[in-house]
């Protein structure tokens, strides 16, 4: 099955939580899963909150990049989208400030995977899933839908 889309300007983002309770209810449990291929920090940051301050008196900035891979099981066959993200935080704490990018950056690379995939909802049992990619002549707005149907 192969369809082609137009795609609006700027679609408006989902959150991970919604994304994640699409994906269940079309696809199932069982019907797709994340890994994370990459995660590294860009920076890290202390600043003092006002001079003389203790550590714990400060304040912590940090800054990851992730690459994670969203997989889809259609029956024995399965697809992955690769998706990339990046997140800054600032905490009190530094611990904080870098569980808070991590887990922000993976989000944001999550959401670009499924960015570049589409659900169709064929009847009440089955749905079917696009991974969007470019057409051969390169129109930004065009893409070539592929998908696969589950059951």
């Amino acid at each position: 099955m192969c369809c082609t889309l137009r795609l609006p300007e700027k679609p408006k983002p989902l959150s991970i939580t919604k994304l994640t309770l699409l994906l269940n209810r079309f696809l199932g449990v069982a019907g797709w899963s994340n890994e994370i291929l990459e995660l590294r920090r860009l920076t890290t940051c202390t600043k003092a909150l006002y001079p003389d301050a203790r550590l714990e008196e400060s304040s912590h900035t940090a800054a990851y990049s992730a690459r994670v891979s969203i997989r889809f099981v259609c029956g024995a066959t399965s697809h992955d989208v690769v998706g990339e993200g990046q997140a800054a935080a600032a905490e009190r704490g530094l611990s904080d400030a870098l569980s808070r990018a991590q887990k922000l950056a993976v989000s944001n690379a999550i959401l670009d995977a499924a960015a570049q995939m589409v659900i169709v909802r064929l009847d009440s049992e089955r749905a079917m899933v696009c991974n969007i990619e470019p057409l051969d002549d390169g129109a930004k707005e065009s893409v070539s839908c592929a998908g696969r149907v589950v059951d």
